[in-house]
């Protein structure tokens, strides 16, 4: 399944169907999770390897995520400067790296995040036909159920 993409437009919709979010800049990616969690990019593409940090916190929470599975998620791949900002530069580099040792080192020296917006897939049941609002309402339900911000609250101070 393709990811909607961004829709740019002149003047901010005033109509109540609309859910406004921060854009971040980073890689549009999807967190696919039946037995091992994948991420893929858009376009299909396999980013596991060039994102270690996150394949490592999915690990940590296997047991806790177990009862949800399989699920999918849709997000976008971050390096954050704070809440609402981030460089795709470093994104983009990171996606670029060949070298697992290099990849690792840069992971600890950059850490990405994956900031997750939509709930496509619940137990296995391919929910995207729902309304959007409803799945961000499944979306918050699942976070508070795992104990994860349903907010970012990036408070590194020394970038």
């Amino acid at each position: 399944m393709k990811p909607m993409l961004l829709t740019a437009a002149e003047e901010i919709p005033t109509s109540t169907e609309w859910l406004y979010e921060t854009k971040y800049d980073g890689f549009r990616c999807g967190l696919e999770w039946v037995d091992e969690p994948i991420l893929k990019s858009r376009h299909g593409n396999i980013l596991n390897s060039k994102f270690p940090e996150i394949i490592s916190f999915c690990n940590d929470i296997r047991e806790r995520i177990k009862p949800f599975l399989p699920l999918s998620l849709d997000g976008e791949l971050v390096y954050l400067t704070n809440n609402f900002q981030s460089i795709f530069s470093v994104v983009q580099t990171r996606g670029r790296m060949r070298s697992q040792n290099t990849i690792v080192q840069h992971a600890n020296s950059f850490p990405c995040h994956n900031v997750v917006f939509d709930y496509m897939t619940e137990k296995g049941e391919n929910i995207s036909n729902i309304q959007y609002t409803e799945r961000k309402q499944k979306l918050s339900e699942l976070f508070k159920r795992l104990n994860f911000p349903l907010t970012l609250n990036y408070l590194d101070k020394s970038r």
